[in-house]
């Protein structure tokens, strides 16, 4: 089952939302992942990329567990242009700009300094749904599984299932 679903505005920007009948447990991650910030396009799109993230992580062969790789998890997420790393840095985020700068010793490139801040709020974000996740993992597991049956990693069915794909699911059957 996937948890996300693309729509389109009437403008024809598309945007990423849990679907109806999602876990109450994936409900509260998402919801406890936007750090008190109201619902926005941003933290839904990071939690969707998260959740298909460490589902590649679970079926990765060799893996002892995911919960070691939430620094990778959160670096692979963070946004590598400046444009909208700009974007991302409205003033309700500024303190994990300030706390990147602090703890993480941040020089004096201004974008490499909100990189780190949007990498402290990313990561904030994985260790949640990744809690979320070892609490309710037999759900989840059933999600992976499934992946796996069909083929497919996670993250591949999860775009498919989400964005849609003509040709069907990458790297799978169709």
């Amino acid at each position: 089952m996937n948890y996300f679903k693309s729509k389109t505005r009437d403008n024809g920007e598309s945007f990423v939302v849990l679907v109806d009948d999602v876990p109450d447990w994936v409900l509260d991650a998402v919801r406890t992942a936007h750090d008190e910030e109201f619902p926005n396009d941003w933290r839904y799109a990071t939690c969707e990329r998260i959740f298909a993230s460490l589902a590649d992580i679970l079926c990765a062969p060799g893996t002892s567990g995911w919960v070691e790789q939430v620094g990778f998890t959160a670096d692979s997420l963070v946004d590598v242009y400046n444009h909208d790393l700009h974007a991302w840095a409205t003033p309700n985020r500024w303190h994990y700009i300030d706390e990147a700068a602090t703890e993480l010793c941040a020089g004096d490139d201004f974008a490499g300094t909100i990189r780190l801040g949007q990498f402290v709020c990313i990561e904030q974000m994985v260790h949640v749904i990744a809690e979320a996740i070892e609490t309710a993992e037999e759900d989840y597991r059933a999600y992976v599984d499934a992946c796996e049956a069909e083929g497919l990693t996670a993250h591949d069915r999860h775009m498919w299932e989400v964005h849609g794909c003509p040709d069907g699911p990458i790297g799978g059957a169709s």
